[in-house]
């Protein structure tokens, strides 16, 4: 995939218009559907907490609870985690599963952080889902963000790339909405079971993807960009881009207490730490 460049599209929009704009935007209305399926994505996963072993969910409690994480989280500049569960998680859930729904759940209820997500697992079963889907769904989530865009450098074409899933335009059209986020934002992005990406089919354009987030990590120095890579074992290619200074790996075997995840063991190792990003 080569990546397209273009000059940044201008950010100087009148915020009183935002709520029109974005209502009238083609672009913002054909990715619609695409939000509301993350929101019941996200909803699909926060439910399925119970569903794992204690043993699998000691094992989410000890990333939780981890220094590395904590770190990523309250950093101030932008950074890059990986996290390898190590484990054995059911095929559409594991304990990062659990881990990464509960802190979206958390981070989204701070203003003003922006999350994007999605959860790999669960856009599999469609040959048609990839990483373009991904994408699409990113860009949909920051067009549904509360930020207005400009898009006006959006061609004919493009549209009807966009609408055929052409990864290369998808990612074009995302690097150049993350140019006009504001500054000062903090961006949380969080990518669950990216082995189901990476061990298939699908690995060399999601492999492209990673490296097009990573770029914009190292260019947007004036945004705090976290991204959140979850692997239910270890990761196999992705390990490489990120580095082995940015993975986090759970032992193969956790010594818990067997007493399992819950809200209070969530609000103790970083509720506190969340609470405090959108005082910063």
């Amino acid at each position: 995939m080569e990546k397209v460049s273009r000059d940044a599209a201008s950010t100087k929009v009148d915020t009183k218009k935002q709520k029109a704009y974005l209502s009238s935007d083609p672009l913002a209305s054909t990715l619609r559907p695409m939000k509301e399926l993350s929101q019941q994505d996200l909803q699909r996963c926060l439910s399925k907490g119970t569903d794992l072993s204690f043993k699998e969910q000691d094992r989410a409690i000890w990333i939780l609870q981890s220094r590395q994480l904590k770190e990523w989280l309250v950093a101030p500049r932008s950074r890059a985690l990986l996290l390898n569960g190590n484990g054995e998680g059911s095929p559409t859930f594991s304990p990062c599963t659990l881990l990464t729904a509960k802190l979206l759940e958390g981070l989204r209820q701070v203003q003003p952080i922006i999350c994007l997500f999605y959860f790999c697992s669960l856009h599999t079963s469609d040959q048609r889902e990839d990483a373009s889907t991904l994408v699409k769904t990113m860009v949909s989530q920051l067009l549904h963000c509360g930020v207005t865009y400009d898009t006006s450098f959006l061609t004919p074409k493009d549209l009807e790339k966009i609408e055929q899933n052409d990864l290369n335009t998808l990612c074009m059209l995302f690097q150049q909405l993350m140019q006009q986020i504001p500054s000062g934002i903090l961006l949380f992005l969080v990518v669950d079971g990216i082995n189901f990406y990476e061990r298939s089919e699908r690995r060399q354009d999601f492999l492209e993807v990673l490296k097009v987030l990573l770029a914009i990590l190292e260019e947007r120095r004036n945004l705090a960009f976290k991204i959140l890579l979850s692997c239910h074992g270890r990761s196999s290619f992705a390990k490489n881009l990120v580095g082995k200074e940015n993975t986090l790996t759970a032992p193969s075997v956790v010594d818990g207490s067997r007493q399992g995840w819950s809200e209070q063991r969530f609000r103790k190792a970083l509720g506190q730490e969340i609470s405090n990003l959108g005082k910063e």
